[in-house]
């Protein structure tokens, strides 16, 4: 009885898929971080506040910048 084997090729994992699957996990692990990190901010009232007074002073100067622009 002879026996019915697959013929798929065998998977060949290279180091440059290595890399690339590492690379993945890294970019994935470090953005999970970071949105974890931003809802912790959001949490802060305070600082929150201060955030949104800055990000205000900077659009007023990026407006200055861009309305001299013609």
């Amino acid at each position: 009885m002879t026996s019915h084997k697959s013929k798929s090729k065998p998977q060949v994992t290279s180091s440059i898929d290595t890399m690339r699957a590492d690379e993945k996990r890294w970019r994935t692990e470090d953005a999970m971080r970071t949105l974890m990190r931003a809802d912790e901010l959001k949490q802060d009232k305070a600082l929150m506040r201060d955030v949104q007074k800055m990000a205000a002073e900077q659009a007023k100067k990026m407006s200055g910048l861009c309305g001299k622009a013609k």
